[in-house]
């Protein structure tokens, strides 16, 4: 794939990533409206999740607004010249790696292995601890 099929891919998958956004979030007010009735007294929790809903909703649209107008002017910088295309791609993408996706994969460790994580050796001890009946020692 040349370069260009390349940035199309990544910012197709990016607006995709932006509808997604807005659709959980439309999702997430819905639900809110569903909590905030008096009956249930979860009105706090309607709240909290209405302004969280709000606030990844407006991400997704910004997400998907901006991706076209981005895409149009990277096409036009690659075409044009695609030197300086070249370098200010890679600088752009070594600050998305730091800001976005390093702290990403932080938390993402937090709450789990992922697939970049080195595995972690195997205590032998811990293997023969559970193949010993109960009370013998080992």
């Amino acid at each position: 794939m040349d370069i260009q099929g390349a940035l199309v891919t990544y910012f197709e998958g990016e607006k995709n990533a932006g509808v997604l956004l807005v659709v959980i979030g439309l999702a997430g007010l819905a639900a809110a409206a569903v909590f905030f009735q008096a009956r249930w007294g979860l009105r706090s929790l309607a709240v909290t999740l209405a302004v969280l809903s709000v606030i990844e909703t407006a991400i997704g649209a910004g997400l998907y607004l901006r991706t076209g107008p981005q895409v149009n002017r990277l096409l036009t910088q690659l075409r044009s010249s695609p030197t300086p295309f070249y370098s200010d791609e890679t600088a752009r993408m070594t600050r998305v790696q730091r800001v976005a996706v390093e702290p990403a994969f932080v938390v993402a460790s937090l709450f789990g292995r992922t697939e970049t994580a080195e595995p972690r050796p195997i205590d032998s001890r811990l293997l023969r601890a559970h193949d010993c009946p109960r009370g013998a020692p080992c």
